[in-house]
């Protein structure tokens, strides 16, 4: 049969338990936190959002970037990545241009138009890599290009320079 260890299984030292750790967990995300309160001999819990239609791609640089102390979030449409990085506030934004309905420069203004967004740093990864498209991204808003096919150490080395070290 079951076993109950007590009648009220959520009672108030419960639920001061589970908003203790949730409290925790939101505070050490707090961008105010990460800056002033991890040393930079630990590793740093960054966050970098990758913004890109191509799945395998995704999968690769969550393979490299997570043991390297980077979370990686996801999304195959600019839709979808605008509204991460508006709920989770990443720390830098990887964006191709070809994307389906709302291409990348389109997706880069708006996070840039967007008071909740603005300030977070854009490096546009893709296969455009003419003058004038990397005038055209700088314009929108990023602060680097980056031309497929990815160099996974020269990548993670300019999220490096972006992110601190």
């Amino acid at each position: 049969g079951l076993v109950l260890l007590s009648s009220r299984p959520f009672d108030m030292m419960s639920w001061g338990f589970m908003l203790t750790c949730l409290l925790s967990v939101v505070f050490y995300q707090t961008p105010v936190v990460k800056k002033y309160y991890v040393t930079k001999n630990q590793q740093t819990p960054w966050t970098v959002l990758v913004i890109d239609d191509d799945k395998m791609l995704l999968k690769m640089i969550v393979r490299y970037f997570l043991p390297r102390g980077v979370f990686v979030l996801t999304a195959e449409t600019g839709e979808k990545g605008m509204a991460l990085a508006k709920s989770w506030q990443p720390d830098l934004i990887l964006l191709d241009v070809i994307l389906p309905r709302i291409k990348g420069r389109e997706v880069c203004a708006r996070l840039k138009e967007d008071a909740a967004t603005r300030d977070i740093p854009v490096i546009f990864l893709t296969v455009k890599g003419s003058m004038d498209d990397v005038l055209a991204e700088m314009e929108a808003g990023a602060i680097a290009h980056i031309t497929k096919p990815v160099d996974f150490v020269h990548l993670y080395g300019e999220v490096i320079k972006v992110l601190g070290d």
